[in-house]
This record gives structure tokens, C-alpha cells and sequence, in this order.
């Protein structure tokens, strides 16, 4: 009976919070507790840890940070303008004290720390959606998502200059390809059993698992497979426009690295995606807790 007394008034209260006006909604998106300061402000010290110091070193530019993560978590627990502010500072900051100074700024990677929290906060209506269209939803994301990763694959795997390239700056051999590919597969085929354990079960908890293992694989597909490396070719020539390379900004051409560098990112994402996921579901759940306790407020 208390149960079903609980389910009642979460209902209620999610009903209630559903009848906000759009003025009000946009009211929220601009006020900023003691609570979110506090909240903010861990998150943004996290990230600047995590930026300076903490990164999987692999070779050359498969080193694998987890700023990322912060990235979006400021979208789903901030929304799109304060995620994107505290986004913004903590970029800044990190930038500021990092090995190039602020003069490294770059719109191509401000971008991704604007688009980021955006995305996120965007997928996360699909966390609370019903049920019917939530099924819809993650089917046509994960199918869209499965459809990218096979296609670059295959345009990157058929490319002899970067197949010479690559194996010439990592070492990965044919097997270890392969290795990779298996575990990518074994990823998805992770999801899909998922999915049929939820369609059983309807567990809340592995719900929430689909959803964010969702929004990690589309935000690694977006912003680190196909803006990176655009990112990453345009900076390596400032670095030698700057004078800090050897080669000249002609030799940085998006003809001969950007599919190197899209490589490296298809390569490193097995790992990452676990990784990411693993990170935030308890930071997510767990500041998605401290926000309710203390206001009530969801964004």
C-alpha cells in the first residue's frame, strides 16, 4: 500500500512539474542556486583534473582523456545555457593553465565543448519519455549509430595510404583489427541483449544504462570520429604556422591526416565507450539525486 501510495505522488509531482509554463521553463535555464555553484563547481575542478592530468596513454594521438564526460554531464544536469556556461569556464580555465597558454584557443574544439552539453541535454527528454516512443527512439538512434560505424570503417579500411600509415605509427597489425572490430561488435551485441532483458523487465536502472550507452555512442560518432579529426588536422597547423612543428602548414593537409586521425578515434573507441559509460551513470545518478533532494528541481 505505501508502495503504491509512493508511485502516486511521484506521478502526481511529475505531472504537476509538466504543467510549468514555457516562461517559467525558460526562467530555470537562467536561475542558478547555492546548490548549483557548489555542484558546478566540483565538476568543473573534476574537469580540469581530468583535462590536465589524468589521460590512458596508448601512442601519438591515441591518448584517451575523459573530459568528454564532464562535458556532458553538464548538459544533463545543468541544461543547454548553464551546462554550456559552466562548460565554457571549465575549458577556459583548463586551457589557460595548460602547456599552450589561452593563445591556443580554437573555435574547432569550442565547438565541441558548446555542442556537447547541448546534445546532452537535448537526449536527455528521451530518459522520461513513454515508454512507446522511447523504444522507437533508442531502436532508430542505435540503428543510425551501427549504420555510421560500419560505413567509416569501411571507407577507412579500403584507403591504402591510411592502412600504410597507420600500421606505421601504431604497429597494429591485421590481427589486432580485428581484435578491435570483435570488440566493437561485442559492444552492440552487449546493447541488444540489454534491450531484450529491459523488454522483459522494465528495470528503471537498466533503462537509464541503454540511454546514456545511446548518447555516448552517438556523441562519439559526431564529435570524436567526424569533427575530431577536423579539429585535430587544423591543429596541427596553427602548431606550425605557430613555428612549433618541423613541417610547414602545407605538410598538414586534410587529404593526408584527417583519415589518419579518424582512424586512431575508430580504433580507441572500444575503450573509451566503457569507460565514458562507466563514469557516468553513478556521477550522473548521483547529482541528479543531490539536485532533487535539495530543490526538487529536474533540468
Amino acid at each position: 500500500m505505501n508502495k503504491e501510495t509512493t508511485k502516486e505522488n511521484v506521478n502526481e509531482k511529475s505531472l504537476t512539474k509538466d504543467k510549468k509554463s514555457f516562461k517559467d521553463r525558460i526562467k530555470d535555464n537562467f536561475k542558478i542556486t547555492i546548490h548549483e555553484i557548489v555542484l558546478a563547481g566540483i565538476l568543473i575542478g573534476l574537469f580540469i583534473i581530468s583535462g590536465l592530468f589524468i589521460s590512458i596513454k596508448l601512442q601519438g594521438i591515441m591518448d584517451i582523456g575523459i573530459t568528454f564526460v564532464f562535458l556532458i554531464m553538464f548538459g544533463l544536469i545543468f541544461g543547454p545555457i548553464k551546462g554550456v556556461f559552466f562548460a565554457l569556464i571549465a575549458d577556459t580555465i583548463t586551457l589557460a593553465l595548460g602547456t599552450y597558454g589561452i593563445g591556443a584557443w580554437m573555435w574547432e574544439y569550442e565547438i565541441m565543448t558548446v555542442g556537447i552539453p547541448l546534445m546532452a541535454w537535448a537526449f536527455k527528454y528521451l530518459f522520461t519519455i513513454k515508454q512507446k516512443y522511447w523504444w522507437i527512439s533508442m531502436v532508430a538512434i542505435n540503428s543510425i549509430t551501427i549504420i555510421g560505424i560500419f560505413i567509416v570503417i569501411l571507407i577507412s579500411s579500403n584507403n591504402p595510404l591510411l592502412q600504410t600509415a597507420s600500421r606505421r605509427n601504431y604497429n597494429f597489425d591485421g590481427n589486432t583489427q580485428i581484435m578491435i572490430y570483435c570488440m566493437a561488435g561485442f559492444l552492440f551485441l552487449i546493447e541488444l541483449i540489454m534491450f531484450i532483458v529491459y523488454g522483459f523487465k522494465k528495470n528503471d536502472n537498466l533503462k537509464l544504462v541503454i540511454s546514456i550507452t545511446t548518447l555516448v555512442a552517438m556523441i562519439i560518432i559526431i564529435w570524436i570520429w567526424i569533427w575530431g579529426p577536423i579539429a585535430y588536422v587544423r591543429f596541427l597547423q596553427r602548431l606550425a604556422n605557430q613555428g612549433y612543428s618541423k613541417y610547414s602548414i602545407d605538410h598538414y593537409t586534410y587529404e593526408k591526416y584527417y583519415k589518419i586521425a579518424l582512424w586512431a578515434r575508430v580504433l580507441k573507441t572500444p575503450i573509451i565507450t566503457p569507460i565514458y559509460v562507466a563514469i557516468l551513470i553513478p556521477l550522473y545518478k548521483a547529482c541528479e539525486f543531490t539536485i532533487n533532494k535539495t530543490n526538487g528541481n529536474k533540468y
